[in-house]
């Protein structure tokens, strides 16, 4: 019996504030085959950083985190390679 691993597509927040009502977030979209590895990674220099969704990939499609990617980059404020800044209320 052989364990499959999924390769997952995920978006993990960096850095979250407040300011004057309105909500910047920096958040991490990328691809990992060991989500709990690539959460670590990150917390040994952002403590806070949480993990905000998975998605499991197509295999049909090239690079399907480049998907998430386009995406994310129509709703963010700015984009720093696979690092989006987000705005919210």
């Amino acid at each position: 019996m052989s364990t499959q691993v999924k390769t997952l597509i995920y978006a993990i927040k960096i850095e979250s504030s407040i300011t004057t009502g309105i909500q910047v977030s920096r958040i991490k979209i990328g691809q990992t085959m060991d989500i709990d590895s690539t959460l670590r990674q990150y917390q040994r220099t952002i403590p806070a950083a949480e993990i905000l969704d998975l998605w499991e990939i197509n295999p049909s499609i090239g690079r399907p985190e480049m998907g998430v990617h386009k995406l994310a980059e129509k709703y963010a404020f700015q984009r720093d390679r696979e690092t989006f800044i987000f705005f919210t209320r």
